[in-house]
């Protein structure tokens, strides 16, 4: 570690107040034995745990410590109450280690049990005289994960979350007697997988996941301050101005004084009123970077009537980090300047400690190892540090990626969207917590899309990314908003896990970084050095020659990748073991580096190598076969001495051969084994080139290549043509540079399938980042905002999955949705029978006419044709001039159409009609043309590629004509046209939309923005999520934006249809004809719960009496709904229900519904697990298992006939549980006719449309102010964003 620092630390500890006043001596805590311990966890002792000042970032001269032995005992339920028996605290638990961990005391190994305990801790201290006539704060570095804290049993706070620092101000709970002993009690609950951001804590540990972490797991402390004194403080460098803005926090108004300081020389100061933001001039500022960490201390201070009454000592340091384009790509900058980052997943977990590190010193030497290895960034992976932790990386110059502890959903804790509101605050929090220090380059969001719920759209992702932009103040700090996947183009960065070698994604927008956030994750076993074996496993390796081979591989693709796809940034998994994974450089016990030094620093040259410049290509040093067939190797398949490889072995009576070995090669070889060797001059290379050399190698199996005697390298596998291999220190060290021969001499062994070897050595070049022409970021037209247009609208066909009929939506703004006819069937009577997929609308001027054109496939796959109607208005629809509704083209085969739609040719007066229809192994894109829509001629390919194509959507775009397509292996791709052509179209080179790590779309829709600003694509994600939106300023370009989920409001489970622009005179006949709006005929717990009786007795009898109208419950419970517990993902629960089995009931008032009405009612419910619905004692509904979320169902028509137009109707409901968590709530969505005229309902929808004022999760307005004090505590939605109320 930094010595100096150190000194510096202890120092400013010396000065400080430190108490302990334990109530146990410290002889009655015994460490506990983890399966492997640190050397500085078996030293640990009680007097001397985390003694150091917590918080250097913002020092004062006084505190206490409140670390150390404790009293300890564990409730078995879940209650937070003051303990007034002193006797129950039993147990000694060493503070601040986790309870879970060896240097508790307590390793408690009850982890499922614990999510239903209370950890309860006690402990009394005296203050020091010099406390007085102050304020007393008392501090917590981090409690996981709910906790009540008491002082002298006076409840002085409550606080949830895991990972953040927080306080209280305890000064009211004191006795204030002079040496008066205090007491302290704390009660935490930790669920662990509660839906809490949890990392990679589980109850269940195994594979990546790891032991849990309850309670107190940082500094505890105490802080004498004033009334009126400093709390915060937050500095936002900008360095192209030279000044630095700061906000300061106080507990109450007041004037603060700023001093900045490089040294001893003071740079500038200013006094002013706390609550403004003070901007100081740093001339000539010194910048902070890794390679010159330089920081600027800050002193704040609160002075009255000329005496000071409160002062903090901080420090900020001048950076920023920025995009930029070089090489045609995104790049990064720090100050201005490219800058590569490369650095380790560091997980911050120690087998003795768990999440506590056991003293600073082991702490600071995993970041020490990371600098020595020349590594200049780390991702602090789903964990938040302590203070002292950031503190060394702003002074030592290791930029942190910061994560956020990831996990998120329904739980112990609430409801899922309780928990997806609780993630946005705790983020928000950790950010409030830590913004403050410079070396934090980036907040991440999401991990692998744990806690993002894609099946359920994107919305959720966005707002955890929106959270996080809102809460970053620091315009040149980077927000990450997801690693791994589930992309959703957010962000500074496109990011892709790999392992165990690294890549990239694709970046079609091209304008966030490219990164590979891990990859890596190579084993390598340490026998008394592992926690449990390893069940993870990417890739495994016997030794560290193996080991550092593989890692230098890696660290050349990343190289690679920094030409192909534009990397700047790369994270190894990881630094080092961690419980069941062995993948890390360092054993989990930090007792063995598995790689010697020579070979560490080998690692070290590969790694500045990457970050300080760009990788050019490979330059010829000895020639393989693909460049030169005459070369020739001394060979043998018969087993020779050991001593083969030596420089001087006589290989003569070797047989002579020309390369390559093997199948495909010059030089036959079928046996199992082949050795080879030849000898090689390298001219041209000096010295200092020497370890940009690579082995040129193509090999098929395993091999063990040497040079002059020593072990170049040692492969495993195989790969499929030629590539560069790195050279280890010993054998790239052995060569020759001078011009005389060198010896290569290679082992291949080969067990199945085929056979090659062949190698030669490359020489790779590279560009100095200082080089590169840098670039600003290009501008891009602005995407089209969602925005009304007078005299237009938006219509939407679709089918759903429970009808396959033509249902219409519409739209005044293209982001806000209302169904027609109540959602139902719009056709004529004539045409209601006919199932259809795919409705596609366009329109036609005809002879000054408006013409509609509908096209549709049928249901039935194996029949070939079309379906065409046509109409003047939308409402009317006919058969065309062919007098039938089918049309089949000439050809049959190629005819079973998939997802047809059809575009007008005004020069040539010619309907084009496309769908995608199977061909052999793939689907193609098919055209014909018909003028009269009597027939269509024959279907020719108007596109096709070496792989399926799907759902081809063809519009006109200014003078050229633009198509997507879904395909599985590119997502949804973008192409142009200046024609379409029965023959001879020519399209440009397909596009991807997306980046690959966008989830798959298909069913592609553009539409214009009303306004002419833009264009607007509908589409589908393939699994789940339901339809969403993107959009663009110039198709052209291919930028495509997605929209933000939570401004839009689509009906659910639409499938694919059309989107076209009608006028308002269009909607309103529309309206006027099809008079119906869907509404809520019973609501679920999901916007107004309702009372239902019920009843949970394990003798319920088997007889269905208790569905039927005149069966009597009014000995029934009642209780609001839903009805649960273990809140399941998706629930509601409002009356808790945990027996196997419930039954509900509940009077529906039906009067004055017409039988229309009640044939169109649908429910919607919520079952976790075996659910039956009855209406009057008729079967409605029945499912088995669980769902995820709520869902819109059909009813039994049976059970819609028996239900009757008053106010006697039963609904009767039994859910079942056979393990987990469980859940039961049901609503009915009706019709009702349009209470306004139309026109006066247009503009109801569009001010329903707005998103001023407060709603309830159903899109319901509950009021028009968040001030409303009428309001009850849950989730609504407050100016278009979901709020934790």
């Amino acid at each position: 570690m930094n010595t100096r620092i150190k000194q510096c630390i202890i120092a400013l500890a010396a000065t400080m107040s430190v108490g302990t006043g334990n109530v146990f001596g410290q002889s009655e805590w015994v460490k506990q034995t983890a399966p492997v311990m640190t050397p500085w966890g078996e030293q640990l002792t009680a007097n001397d745990v985390w003694k150091e000042y917590p918080r250097p970032s913002m020092k004062r001269q006084e505190w206490m410590n409140l670390n150390g032995v404790w009293q300890y005992f564990k409730r078995s339920t879940i209650k937070y109450d003051y303990e007034s028996s002193t006797k129950l605290f039993s147990k000694a638990i060493l503070v601040p280690f986790p309870v879970e961990s060896a240097l508790s005391g307590i390793m408690d190994k009850n982890f499922s049990g614990n999510r239903k305990s209370t950890h309860m801790y006690r402990r009394t201290f005296t203050l020091p005289e010099n406390f007085a006539e102050n304020n007393i704060l008392l501090h917590f570095g981090a409690v996981d994960w709910r906790c009540y804290v008491y002082v002298n049993g006076q409840l002085a706070g409550t606080h949830d979350g895991g990972s953040v620092p927080f306080f209280f101000d305890i000064t009211p709970f004191l006795n204030n007697e002079k040496g008066a002993e205090q007491e302290l009690q704390i009660a935490v609950w930790d669920p662990t997988d509660g839906g809490q951001p949890n990392g990679k804590q589980s109850v269940s540990p195994s594979g990546i996941w790891y032991t849990p972490n309850s309670g107190i797991w940082q500094t505890v402390w105490l802080e004498p301050v004033k009334p009126v004194h400093i709390v915060s403080y937050e500095p936002i460098p900008d360095i192209d101005n030279s000044c630095v803005s700061i906000k300061v926090k106080t507990s109450a108004p007041c004037n603060v004084t700023l001093t900045v300081k490089d040294g001893n020389n003071k740079i500038t100061e200013q006094t002013g009123a706390s609550d403004q933001v003070f901007t100081l001039s740093i001339p000539s500022a010194k910048l902070w970077s890794p390679d010159e960490p330089n920081l600027y201390d800050l002193d704040i201070t609160i002075n009255e009537q000329g005496k000071e009454i409160d002062k903090v000592s901080g420090y900020f340091g001048m950076r920023k980090f920025s995009r930029a384009i070089a090489d045609g790509k995104p790049c990064l900058l720090l100050n201005n300047k490219p800058l590569y980052l490369y650095g380790p997943l560091d997980q911050g977990w120690w087998p003795d400690g768990l999440l506590t590190p056991p003293s600073y010193e082991a702490m600071v030497y995993d970041l020490q190892v990371m600098k020595d290895l020349g590594m200049n960034m780390v991702r602090k992976h789903i964990k938040v540090e302590n203070d002292l932790w950031f503190d060394w990386c702003n002074r030592n110059g290791l930029v942190v990626w910061q994560d956020m502890p990831s996990g998120c959903g329904g739980g112990l804790i609430g409801s899922l969207d309780y928990g997806m509101q609780n993630f946005y605050r705790e983020n928000e929090e950790i950010i409030d917590a830590t913004r403050h220090h410079p070396s934090i380059g980036a907040w991440v969001v999401w991990n692998e899309g744990w806690g993002q719920y894609p099946e359920l759209g994107m919305a959720h992702t966005r707002r955890g990314v929106n959270s996080v932009m809102q809460a970053n103040h620091d315009p040149g700090r980077f927000v990450h908003a997801v690693t791994g996947w589930v992309d959703v183009e957010m962000g500074d960065f496109l990011d892709v896990h790999s392992y165990p070698a690294p890549n990239a994604a694709s970046n079609p927008v091209n304008e966030r970084i490219a990164s590979c956030g891990e990859f890596g994750g190579i084993n390598l076993f340490i026998d008394g050095h592992m926690w449990a074996g390893s069940d993870v496993n990417y890739t495994t390796v016997d030794d560290a020659d193996t080991y550092v081979n593989l890692y230098d591989r890696y660290t050349d693709r990343l190289q690679e990748l920094q030409k192909e796809k534009g990397l700047w940034m790369s994270v190894y998994t990881q630094i080092t073991d961690v419980e069941q994974e062995c993948n890390g450089i360092m054993t989990y016990d930090r007792k063995v580096m598995k790689v010697s030094p020579a070979q560490f620093d080998g690692m070290k040259a590969k790694i500045m190598r990457t970050i300080n410049s760009r990788y050019k290509g490979e330059i010829t040093v000895v020639a393989a076969a693909d460049e030169n067939p005459n070369i020739q190797w001394k060979y043998t398949t018969t087993e020779p001495q050991t001593d083969w490889y030596a420089t001087d072995y006589n290989a003569s009576d070797w047989k002579t051969g020309k390369a390559g070995f093997g199948g495909g090669g010059q030089t036959s070889w079928t046996s199992s084994d082949i050795w080879i060797r030849r000898n090689f001059k390298v001219n041209g290379i000096d010295a200092s080139q020497l370890n940009d050399l690579r082995l040129w190698l193509f090999h098929d199996e395993d091999a063990e290549i040497y040079i002059n005697g020593k072990l170049a390298a040692k492969v495993t596998g195989y790969n499929n043509g030629y590539g560069v291999w790195p050279l280890l220190p010993e054998g790239l060290n052995s060569l020759k540079l001078d011009g005389s021969d060198n010896v290569i001499a290679i082992h291949c062994k080969q067990t199945s399938g085929g056979q090659f070897i062949d190698c030669g050595l490359k020489l790779r070049t590279y560009t100095p980042n200082s080089e590169l022409q840098v670039s600003p970021m290009p501008a891009t037209t602005p995407a089209p905002e969602f925005t009304r247009a007078n005299g237009k609208a938006y219509l939407l066909t679709y089918t759903l999955p429970e009808s396959k009929k033509l249902h219409y939506a519409y739209s005044m703004d293209g982001a806000n949705w209302s169904t027609i006819n109540a959602n139902r069937n719009v056709m004529p009577e004539e045409f209601a029978d006919v199932e259809l997929k795919s409705p596609f609308v366009r329109r036609v001027q005809v002879d000054g006419k408006n013409i509609f054109h509908l096209i549709a496939d049928q249901t039935d796959d194996t029949q070939p044709g079309i379906y065409h109607w046509q109409s003047e208005d939308l409402i009317n629809w006919q058969a065309g001039p062919s007098g039938d509704i089918l049309l089949k083209p000439t050809t049959t085969d190629i005819s079973k159409a998939e997802s047809p739609e059809w575009i007008y040719d005004e020069k040539t007066a010619n309907y084009y009609v496309y769908w995608s229809a199977k061909n052999g192994e793939k689907n193609n894109i098919y055209l014909a043309s018909t003028k009269d829509w009597k027939r269509l001629s024959t279907p020719r390919v108007l596109y096709s590629n070496n792989y399926s194509i799907h759902d081809m959507h063809i519009e006109k775009t200014g003078d050229a004509y633009t198509a997507m397509y879904y395909c599985s292996e590119r997502n949804l791709c973008q192409m142009q046209t200046s024609a379409i052509k029965i023959t001879g179209t020519s399209f440009s080179e397909p596009q991807r939309i997306f980046s690959s790590q966008i989830p798959k779309s298909r069913t592609p829709q553009t539409f214009p923005a009303l306004d002419g600003s833009g264009w607007f694509v509908l589409y589908n994600y393939t699994e789940n999520g339901g339809p969403t939106m993107s959009r663009t300023g110039n198709v052209a370009e291919n930028k495509w934006y997605p929209c933000d989920e939570n401004e839009l409001s689509l009906p659910e489970d639409i499938e694919e249809g059309s989107v076209l622009v009608i006028t308002t005179d269009e909607l309103a006949a529309l309206l006027e004809k099809f008079r119906y709006e869907e509404c809520e005929v019973l609501p679920t717990a999901e916007t107004q719960p309702q009372t239902w009786k019920y009843q949970t007795a394990s003798s319920l009898a088997t007889t269905t009496g208790w569905t039927k109208k005149t069966y009597r419950d009014s000995n029934w419970a009642e209780g609001l709904a839903g009805f649960g517990d273990g809140n399941p993902p998706g629930s509601n629960i409002k009356t808790k229900w945990n027996t196997s089995v419930i039954r509900i009931r509940y009077r529906l008032d039906l009067t004055d519904f017409t039988s229309e009405q009640i044939n169109a009612l649908t429910g919607r419910i919520h079952h976790d697990e075996d659910v039956t619905v009855y209406f009057n004692g008729v079967v409605a509904f029945q499912a088995k298992g669980y769902l995820s979320n709520y869902k819109n169902v059909s009813l039994n028509q049976a059970a819609l006939d028996a239900l009757t137009p008053d106010d006697t109707n039963i609904i009767a409901i039994e859910c079942k549980n056979n393990g987990g968590g469980q859940y039961i709530d049901f609503g009915l969505n009706g019709i009702r006719a349009i209470p306004t005229s139309i026109n006066d309902h247009l503009l109801q929808s569009a001010s329903d449309q707005s998103h001023e004022g407060v709603y309830n999760l159903s899109g319901q307005r509950v009021s028009d102010t968040a001030a409303d004090n009428n309001l009850q505590k849950g989730v609504y939605i407050i100016n278009g964003k979901k709020v934790l109320y």
